[in-house]
């Protein structure tokens, strides 16, 4: 979805005179909503009319964030204009006059309706409809013949007094702007009927008049899709009349089979999922693989909305038939281009990272990226989480965000749900360490070791299954638990007994949510340069263990140093295999002492 930059209003007399009228209109509905509120009595029953507050909020939005002196008459649904024809709309604008003869060139004849309209005081105007030129013939020919259009048709009639460069020119006094009831405004059937009649007591006629309008929308959803993520998605869908779970009326698959087999010419179907998902009520969705291809979808789902409103202001919208959609969506040289794109291991994947800004957390965000995937990196400092993403690259993104605060936790997978869809990886992998004998250590520095290395975990973990669960499609669980789980080193129990929590945690879950396809993995690694493990930090473990640093990095079976970007790889095929759940693959040169039985 596009995000809609709003212009700001103009400081000019003008618009301080347009602002003044705006705010006597605000004042109306804000009386409105005090009257309707009023009664706090539960034994009162209140009855809230909100249509013409919402229709003048609507007109005076409209006039604010016009960049151009406007003026404007909204219906908050279709037929819900109180005149009998578009010419006593429009005397409602200020600066708008109409005129009572029957023609402008016979004022010797009177007319109920009016015959054309005047902008401050000045005629010549020029009409649109949905901002395409209109007109009808007669005097003077670039406006419409007001009585042509009935009033049920409108859900907004917009005037400009001073048309800027970008209208259809050929309006010199102005342009007035009709704006129909289109496709997609509302979520559900619409039907307006107007009756109205005249009677001539001079000639005893009688002229009856009937018009209507009646909209409806039909639900499609497409076969295969996946569910979109997030809190009453799944029942906005269904109060809408959609099912988010099957989707009905468009076979894919049987529409290749069907076209397919009408020749010779070999074809690789294409991926059925949709790209598109429209929802009444909530909008429209654009699905990829990637999030820059789901960002073309929704720039040619735009697109085909304005088509279809084009076509269906000036006549009907019909869709080409399934025999000639085939032969351009299957064009050979697309499928040449296509067969050559061969999709990375994690293409389409969504891995969220803690910790993400730090050593180990950065690593995996660059080589999951490289792999695919798009990386939601996450850090106590945002700053450093944003740097993370740029250089992880694939569109990945950094958030800011203290996960030892369940709300703020919640939000940072709330976003990745917003601009990706979805999360399918969690790499739970922040943590930190402090130091001390454990009989002398004191109580507010052990909880607080507990919220970061184990509390911390289950959150992530909690929100990830939340998600993965919504999605019905998997998904993988990844913990940093350290060799200390099960190797604890002299004066750190207060990082080693949460980390050992941990590992048993993701075993856990190994066990409670592998039926819905949720993998639970770990990794045990030890001495990591890192945020975690400083030069101070193994200057002081060196020491307790008697030992120079160099030897204490490479104090291993291979006698090297073990780096981040080795944990990093280990978490990568710990995400790629996919029969594999409730591991501890160890990441520290070996270690016989810290080996899993």
């Amino acid at each position: 979805m596009k995000t809609i930059e709003t212009k700001r209003f103009r400081m000019t007399a003008l618009a301080l005179a347009a602002a003044q009228v705006a705010m006597l209109y605000s004042y109306a509905a804000q009386a409105q909503t005090t009257d309707a509120t009023a009664t706090t009595d539960p034994g009162v029953t209140t009855v809230v009319v909100s249509g013409q507050r919402k229709a003048l909020e609507t007109a005076q939005r409209i006039k604010q964030e016009a960049e151009q002196v406007v003026d404007s008459v909204v219906a908050d649904e279709a037929g819900k204009l109180p005149d009998k024809s578009i010419t006593e709309v429009l005397q409602r604008v200020a600066g708008v006059t109409i005129d009572r003869n029957r023609s402008r060139g016979d004022p010797e004849h009177f007319s109920v309706e009016g015959s054309g309209i005047s902008v401050r005081g000045l005629t010549w105007g020029s009409s649109t409809l949905n901002g395409r030129e209109a007109f009808s013939a007669g005097y003077p020919g670039r406006e419409l013949s007001w009585g042509d259009v009935p009033p049920e048709l409108m859900s907004a009639v917009i005037v400009h007094k001073n048309p800027p460069a970008e209208l259809i020119e050929g309006g010199v006094s102005g342009q007035v702007d009709l704006r129909t009831a289109l496709p997609f405004d509302y979520k559900d059937g619409k039907v307006a009927l107007s009756v109205n009649g005249n009677y001539n007591a001079l000639g005893s006629k009688k002229s009856p008049g009937i018009s209507g309008l009646a909209h409806f929308f039909e639900h499609m959803m497409f076969r295969g899709t996946k569910k979109v993520p997030g809190e009453g998605f799944t029942q906005v869908i269904a109060k809408n009349g959609g099912d988010s779970n099957a989707f009905t009326f468009y076979d894919y698959t049987a529409y290749f089979e069907t076209n397919d087999a009408l020749d010779d010419v070999k074809r690789t179907m294409l991926d059925p999922m949709p790209r598109l998902t429209l929802v009444p009520g909530l909008g429209m969705f654009g699905h990829g693989r990637t999030l820059k291809d789901a960002k073309i979808a929704s720039d040619v789902g735009e697109m085909w909305i304005e088509a279809v409103r084009g076509a269906e202001a000036v006549g009907n919208f019909h869709p080409l038939s399934k025999a000639d959609l085939f032969p351009l969506e299957y064009w050979s040289l697309e499928q040449a281009k296509l067969a050559s794109n061969k999709p990375k291991p994690l293409t389409g994947q969504v891995v969220l990272i803690t910790g993400g800004a730090g050593a180990i957390g950065a690593a995996t965000a660059k080589l999951f990226a490289a792999n695919g995937a798009h990386a939601v990196v996450v850090d106590l400092d945002a700053a450093k989480a944003a740097e993370a993403a740029k250089q992880a690259g694939n569109n990945s993104i950094g958030v800011g965000a203290d996960i030892t605060d369940p709300k703020q936790m919640r939000a940072a997978f709330d976003k990745a749900v917003a601009i990706y869809g979805g999360v399918d990886i969690l790499v739970s992998n922040a943590g930190a360490a402090w130091e001390g004998r454990i009989g002398e250590l004191d109580d507010a520095l052990l909880r607080k070791s507990f919220e970061l290395n184990f509390f911390a975990h289950q959150s992530a973990a909690q929100n990830a299954v939340r998600v993965m669960l919504e999605q019905g499609t998997g998904g993988v669980l990844l913990f940093n638990t350290s060799k200390q789980a099960v190797n604890p080193g002299p004066k750190f129990g207060a990082y080693g007994i949460p980390k050992a929590a941990t590992l048993f945690l993701s075993r856990q879950y190994a066990l409670d949510y592998g039926a819905h396809g949720i993998r639970s993995n770990a990794v045990n690694a030890d001495r990591i340069r890192s945020g975690l493990l400083t030069d101070a930090m193994i200057a002081s473990r060196s020491g307790a263990r008697g030992v120079s640093e160099k030897e204490y990095m490479s104090g291993n079976l291979l006698g090297q140093e073990v780096t981040a970007e080795d944990v990093a790889q280990a978490f990568l095929h710990q995400a790629l295999a996919d029969r594999t759940t409730a591991d501890v693959t160890t990441v520290d040169g070996g270690n016989i002492a810290a080996a899993m039985r």
